[in-house]
């Protein structure tokens, strides 16, 4: 398993390879985004991820941080003892 960082230390799982969900996609085109503002590392619809398990893990890990910090979690820096929940 490999770690893609994305904006402001933000971790998404990236498990390429692990079955054959895999998905192509652009990670330069989604970071360039990112980057632009055009879209959020929270903003589920439009990331883009390599497997669906992927997805999950992230919309997991921000349902975590919702949970434990309200709305404001955007606002609160990555915790690994969340990652190592979901």
């Amino acid at each position: 398993m490999s770690i893609v960082t994305i904006g402001k230390g933000h971790m998404i799982g990236n498990l390429v390879g692990k079955n054959s969900s895999y998905k192509p996609t652009s990670p330069k085109k989604c970071k360039e985004k990112l980057r632009k503002g055009d879209i959020s590392i929270y903003d589920m619809k439009n990331l883009e991820f390599c497997t669906d398990e992927s997805r999950e893990a992230y919309g997991g890990y921000l349902e975590a941080m919702h949970d434990l910090h309200g709305s404001d979690f955007a606002k609160v820096p990555d915790e690994p003892e969340v990652w190592a929940r979901v």
